[in-house]
């Protein structure tokens, strides 16, 4: 039987040659784009590229040999809109990164449709673990959701990170438990946890001096310590030991920072 012949090899592409510069005079909007955008989302679109334009050179307008834009309008309509604002991108000219192509209408709407579309899906703890380890370091708002939908995610990012801690903690309770182990002693009400707070110049101290109270009572877990110090507390504490001397109810603290 005869071997079918070797596929041929494709012919070497200038589809990898790196965007241009090009002045926004030579691009124009499709008129049929399929996709909006609210003035708000422009907006925001704008920022997000003040804030990392080279972002642009990654991702550039996408448009026919004559300059009709395919993929990228609404990216070079607000990059026009911080030029109106007098702004000007890291490489010091008024240009955006462009690729013009002799290509046919039928690959221009495909690659339209793929530039705005989405194939895969957001895992929502991963998201969230994303967004909790970016918080504090960039803006979130500039990343195309919206303060909702960030809030909602940081949220389940910190509770996920309270149940690990948690999970942790009741771990180092007895010998031989695995942390699925623990989590289900945890959830079983078997097991509760209190989380005490304690602002930053305290916070050091207080380690200290569990840690001295583990080793006066030769115990190996803070939740050994903080137990016996409370026993001993409830032996020789006053009944009213839960107000000041001005008779004031002591106040708690109030910034979260967690005692390990």
């Amino acid at each position: 039987m005869p071997r079918p012949p070797a596929a041929a090899k494709p012919a070497p592409s200038d589809s990898l040659r790196a965007p241009q510069l090009v002045p926004l005079d030579r691009l124009y909007p499709d008129p049929e784009n399929p996709r909006d955008i609210t003035p708000e989302e422009l907006r925001n679109l704008a920022a997000s590229i003040r804030d990392d334009p080279d972002f642009l050179v990654k991702r550039p307008v996408l448009a026919y040999a004559d300059g009709r834009i395919y993929a990228g309008n609404q990216r070079r309509e607000a990059f026009s809109a911080l030029l109106a604002e007098g702004w000007l991108p890291p490489w010091g000219t008024p240009l955006i990164p462009a690729d013009l192509d002799d290509v046919s209408e039928a690959i221009a709407r495909q690659r339209a449709i793929r530039d705005n579309n989405q194939w895969g899906r957001w895992n929502e703890l991963s998201l969230a673990s994303y967004l909790a380890h970016l918080d504090g370091q960039a803006n979130l708002s500039l990343l195309g959701f919206a303060d909702e939908q960030v809030s909602a995610l940081l949220a389940l990012a910190a509770h996920q990170a309270e149940t690990l801690q948690a999970t942790e903690l009741v771990a180092d309770t007895g010998p031989g438990h695995t942390v699925a182990d623990a989590l289900a002693i945890y959830q079983s009400t078997q097991i509760r946890q209190i989380v005490l707070y304690f602002p930053p110049d305290q916070y050091e101290d207080m380690l200290a001096r569990l840690d001295r109270i583990r080793a006066r009572l030769d115990v190996e877990t803070n939740t050994e310590a903080v137990a016996a110090a409370l026993e001993a507390f409830d032996t020789e504490a006053p009944s009213d030991a839960d107000s000041d001397a001005s008779g004031e109810p002591l106040a708690a603290p109030t910034e979260l920072h967690p005692v390990a």
